[in-house]
């Protein structure tokens, strides 16, 4: 039996015990776009000179995730519906009229499949106006994911949320306990990178901050980390 924590998630094949080789799914390790050999984790052009000793090329991007590797393939395991008790939703304060008004356009965009920005100064409610969409998802047997570049956010996030939500809900980040498979998720943007269309709503928090904003690596950790192209906003 694959266990629950495996779901959604990219390994490579050192990564994964052999025992489950055979239900889990694979990708191709590296792709050539336009001639450029580039990472199907993390998406980073190879550079010649990231060879090992045989001759075979490794990304050294995304390598603190563990080696992926020329010629040998990822494994990953589909996302599962959430199973969680109901109501997710125990935070009992009340919205402003603008916040609520903000918070009902967030879940019709997500409805209709479309990015959704927020754009608000600090202070403004932010967290509290992404509730609804977020119990929505995980009511509708979904899966969540909040990310942030910076640690501390994710750490003041996850002690927020663990206080406004039933459900339990992983941190993740470099010093983190290993994900235990939770439906909810807050994490790292880096730590995206361990994951293969598994959420079913991306939210992204301080997009403009270091080292998130210019950074194609990260930026294709968000979209690989999605199910469908269509239910990310930030």
């Amino acid at each position: 039996m694959v266990p629950k924590e495996y779901y959604g998630r990219l390994f490579t094949e050192d990564q994964l015990p052999t025992d489950y080789y055979s239900e889990a799914l694979t990708l191709e390790s590296m792709v050539k776009i336009d001639n450029q050999l580039r990472c199907k984790r993390c998406f980073s052009p190879i550079e010649e000179e990231w060879q090992l000793p045989n001759g075979k090329h490794y990304c050294r991007a995304c390598i603190v995730f563990g080696r992926n590797q020329e010629g040998k393939q990822l494994y990953y395991f589909a996302s599962k519906e959430a199973d969680i008790n109901f109501p997710v939703l125990k935070w009992s304060g009340k919205l402003t009229s603008y916040q609520a008004e903000v918070s009902e356009k967030l879940l019709k965009t997500y409805q209709q499949q479309k990015n959704s920005l927020v754009h608000a100064v600090t202070g403004a409610g932010k967290t509290e106006m992404i509730y609804k969409i977020v119990a929505y998802v995980l009511e509708t047997k979904g899966r969540v994911a909040i990310a942030s570049p910076r640690v501390d956010v994710c750490r003041e996030l996850h002690i927020r949320l663990q206080r406004d939500f039933t459900c339990s809900i992983s941190l993740l980040h470099a010093e983190s306990e290993p994900y235990d498979g939770s439906p909810f998720v807050i994490a790292t943007t880096h730590q995206l990178l361990k994951f293969y269309q598994s959420f079913d709503l991306i939210i992204v928090d301080e997009v403009d901050a270091f080292p998130f904003v210019g950074n194609p690596m990260l930026n294709h950790a968000v979209k690989q980390a999605k199910k469908k192209p269509d239910s990310l906003f930030t």
